[in-house]
């Protein structure tokens, strides 16, 4: 047992910031967390797939900015990741085929082929128009056009020997009678004897024949000259093309897929030279967009490998998509309008994700497994891959995945994955751990201030002060909970600086030093504190009933913390006790009416074992004892009241009473040793905030577990009171040691006889048992006395 004196309140001295003045260092985020650093080398280092990284830690350490900088950092070092682009598959335009590059070849080769495209219509536009091929063309027409007249002239000079005139009409060949080379009449034809007539039937039918053979003949000869005229057309523009595409095939000799594809091009443009030549100018458009190079990945940007975060992981901004254009009220798609994801652009590097987002798609999740397993990507739209889409799509090659996946989230999140998915575990093998918290040390020290110098600088605020430094760490050990730490919490230390540096740059010299932090605190602390001051209200209006002077029996201020979210505070709760005769031994209220947690029920039940084994070893515990949470009206949890609840018993049976100025916290073993609490800085302010606003008397404090000590970070304010002697604070480690200074009087060891010393409080309570067992005892043998009597009678 000891008293807190002022010397173990203060939380750091000027000597513990020597280095301040001369200090100079950039903020290295991998110091602060070296263990988290280490696992995410690891799997950096180890390529296989199954050696992505899950990073846990909680919100606000900086485990986002850590991640992003060191996965930056270790890809500069790494080879620049390929380019990719997606082209028309000739063979199957429903499969287009992706091609690999060297990054920075794939925006190239997409300007050089609408720069090839261009030169191509132009070159074929000079070439059908040049007077060579004119000439070779007309040349061709006037060949072919003389066969045709020839054989024209033929039929007709033998129709003619059968009497008969050809003439062409639009529906067709007439064959027309004639005598001596002129055209008979119909009345000529009548006037003929029937022998006549006979005679030109039968040559009619061998003219029509005549006829029948001319058709035949003059359609080989227009299919012979379609045939030749196209083989011109070809020559002419292979002549033509040869040079410009061989130019290309040239440039991009090391990729065989590439000069393949221009090779297709070049052909497909000879072989539909009618059509891009042609009248119809959407089927030529649609033919030339065929040829357009989508540029799918594009890493000519870049330096090193890629390094994505991923900030709304949905299936389409990962895997990418097929987009479709309205053509005549049909939809209409092609490998131009295959869009990269962020696996896409990450790949050969490294992809980001916060996993909650992730887990939002159950699809999302299957999908980044399976192509990790499978170490290929797909382009798929989520329609398709989940069975709902009835449209015609293309189905574009896949790409081989190298990737390095890096998920981020807290302990619960890893858990349940862990848990529930087994997959989880073979294809996330690294886990990087983020600490919410450092060693007290000067490391940790030059740490932090480089980074309350890094966000200055980032953010422009006002400078800081040794003094605004020194309040800012005592901040942090506050944030901590324990004088042997310092939080991590670096967002937290951002948010204070940029609402420091606006008080700051109001006063005269616009630097933040001490006095401007706390103000800060205070001022942020004012925004959340609403609740908590309506609690104060209540407790001063004797709503609720809090003693803070005095002495009474059987009650005692035990102390809660109460979290609102956004701000936890400590207030006092009134624990009382009453007893009677019986032997149901120790009742609590809040157990028995299902208003208390599993840790709560415990420490109730700690709390009658060691009643038990300390004063019930040689007598039966004859009593009834009821320990009740006075005005609360929710469920109550952990175990900080136990050494309460056991004073407010102790002193209920005893009837020594309870110092009302002085509030205890802490759990207790079966064996009586004070156990360590959480929230002791909260409970301790908010017993001093209660008894201020009633009056400081000089006799009020707080009992805290000895193992609290080193979490112990008060405000300037406690710690004067302190000073002052206006309030105090004591550490114990047994219930005994409590017990004297709450009670007053020495508690009382056993004896080597087995009884404690006469006096003490422990005596008074062991008296007070006996008697009651003795009484229920003498009421025992009377009833069995009446008993006897009654058989007598």
């Amino acid at each position: 047992m000891r008293k807190i004196k002022i010397d173990d309140l203060v939380m750091f001295r000027e000597s513990d910031f020597e280095f301040f003045n001369d200090f100079d260092q950039d903020f290295d985020c991998t110091k602060a967390h070296e263990r988290a650093f280490e696992a995410i080398q690891a799997g950096f280092e180890i390529t296989s797939r199954d050696y992505n990284i899950f990073v846990v830690g909680d919100t606000g350490t900086g485990r986002r900015t850590f991640v992003k900088q060191t996965v930056q950092d270790v890809a500069k070092e790494k080879e620049t990741a390929s380019d990719w682009i997606y082209v028309y598959n000739f063979d199957d335009h429903w499969s287009p085929l992706a091609i690999s590059l060297n990054p920075g070849d794939a925006k190239k080769v997409g300007k050089d082929v609408e720069k090839l495209l261009e030169e191509t219509m132009k070159a074929l536009d000079n070439l059908f128009e040049s007077d060579l091929y004119q000439e070779k063309s007309q040349e061709l027409k006037k060949e072919y056009d003389e066969k045709q007249k020839n054989l024209w002239d033929k039929i007709s000079e033998q129709a003619k020997e059968l009497n008969f005139i050809l003439k062409a009409a639009p529906n067709g060949i007439l064959t027309l009678p004639s005598k001596d080379g002129k055209q008979l009449t119909d009345e000529q034809l009548e006037s003929m004897s029937e022998e006549e007539k006979n005679g030109f039937n039968a040559n009619q039918i061998k003219c029509k024949q005549l006829v029948e053979g001319y058709l035949h003949k003059s359609r080989i000869i227009s299919n012979d000259y379609q045939e030749e005229s196209e083989k011109l057309n070809e020559e002419s523009a292979e002549f033509t093309l040869n040079p410009l595409f061989m130019k290309m095939e040239k440039k991009y000799k090391k990729y065989d897929e590439l000069v393949e594809y221009f090779k297709s091009v070049k052909q497909d443009l000879i072989d539909n030279l009618m059509i891009i030549m042609g009248e119809d100018q959407e089927a030529a458009l649609k033919m030339f967009n065929d040829y357009q190079i989508n540029v799918f990945v594009d890493n000519s940007r870049l330096n090193g490998a890629p390094t994505i975060f991923e900030l709304n992981p949905t299936y389409s901004n990962l895997f990418g998509k097929i987009e479709y254009l309205s053509r005549n009220s049909y939809l209409y798609t092609d490998h131009t309008l295959i869009k990269a994801g962020s696996f896409h652009k990450a790949n050969g590097g490294y992809i980001i994700i916060e996993a909650k987002d992730l887990l939002q798609d159950f699809y999302v999740w299957d999908t980044l497994k399976k192509m990790l397993y499978s170490e290929r990507i797909n382009v798929e739209n989520i329609e398709s891959r989940s069975g709902y889409s009835s449209l015609a799509t293309i189905k574009p090659d896949s790409i081989p995945l190298n990737l390095k996946v890096i998920l981020v989230g807290d302990t619960y999140m890893y858990d349940m994955l862990y848990e529930l998915d087994p997959d989880f575990e073979k294809l996330f093998r690294i886990k990087a751990e983020f600490d919410f918290e450092l060693e007290n040390n000067e490391e940790s020290k030059k740490i932090i201030l480089s980074f309350i110098y890094s966000v200055i600088e980032e953010k422009k605020l006002a400078q800081i002060d040794r003094s605004g430094v020194m309040a800012v760490f005592s901040y942090l050990l506050r944030l901590s909970g324990s004088r042997k730490k310092l939080s991590s919490y670096f967002n937290k230390i951002s948010d204070l600086l940029i609402e420091a540096s606006r008080h700051a740059l109001k006063t005269e010299n616009k630097i933040i030093n001490e006095s401007i932090i706390k103000k800060t605190l205070l001022s942020k602390e004012k925004r959340v504190s609403l609740e908590r001051e309506k609690i104060d209200e209540m407790i001063l209006d004797k709503q609720i009933i809090i003693n803070t002077t005095g002495e009474k029996i059987g009650e005692v201020n035990g102390l809660s913390v109460l979290n609102t979210g956004d701000y936890i505070f400590g207030v006092p709760a009134r624990i009382t006790c009453e007893y009677s005769i019986g032997n149901s031994g120790i009742v609590d209220i809040q157990r028995e009416v299902d208003m208390s947690g599993k840790i709560f029920k415990k420490a109730v039940l700690t709390l009658e074992s060691f009643f038990e084994a300390r004063y019930a070893k040689d007598i039966p515990l004859s009593v009834k004892a009821t320990v009740s949470f006075e005005q609360t009206y929710g469920e109550i949890e952990g175990d900080s009241a136990t050494v309460a609840e056991t004073i407010s018993l102790i002193s209920a049976i005893s009837g020594i009473p309870v110092k009302q100025g002085i509030a205890i916290t802490g759990s207790m073993s079966q064996k009586g040793e004070v156990q360590t609490v959480g929230g002791i800085t909260e409970k301790v302010e908010g017993f001093y905030r209660i008894c201020k606003q009633s009056g400081l008397t000089g006799e009020q404090g707080v009992i805290i577990p000895e193992g609290n000590y080193d979490s112990l970070i008060l405000n300037d304010e406690i710690i004067e009171s302190v000073k002052q002697k206006q309030f105090s604070i004591w550490t114990v480690e047994t219930i005994e040691e409590a017990i004297e200074i709450i009670m007053d009087k020495k508690a009382g060891i056993k004896n080597k006889n087995g009884n404690f010393p006469r006096g003490s409080v422990n005596y008074h309570l062991m008296k007070k048992l006996s008697e009651v067992h003795k009484k229920i005892l003498e009421e025992h043998d009377a009833d069995g006395i009446k008993e006897k009597e009654d058989k007598i009678k």
